[in-house]
């Protein structure tokens, strides 16, 4: 079976607290080998960041989307660079917002 990676899910979320061991085992069983889970925040890096630390092949992809971005400080840079040692991949990522619209 082909080794797969899922660039982009939520399993860290709780919405998978009652079977999340389920979904990752089926995640295997499909032949998911590794995976990302997703920031979008400051918190929700963190939370993506200590996921990924605490399950084998899991990484993270940490930063801040641009709908979150009103309250982004610069000392946010340095906290999301050092989260992305636990986050195993170092990504820090750039998201973009392609629906929005000019004004």
């Amino acid at each position: 079976m082909m080794a797969l990676f899922d660039s982009h899910c939520h399993v860290d979320e709780p919405k998978f607290d009652d079977d999340r061991e389920d979904v990752l085992t089926r995640m295997a069983e499909a032949g998911v080998t590794r995976y990302a889970v997703i920031g979008s925040d400051m918190a929700t890096s963190r939370h993506s960041a200590d996921f990924a630390a605490a399950h084998p092949g899991c990484y993270a992809a940490i930063g801040i989307h641009p709908h979150e971005a009103k309250g982004f400080v610069e000392d946010d840079l340095q906290r999301l660079a050092d989260w992305s040692t636990l986050a195993k991949s170092g990504w820090i990522t750039t998201m973009t917002c392609r629906h929005a619209k000019r004004r």
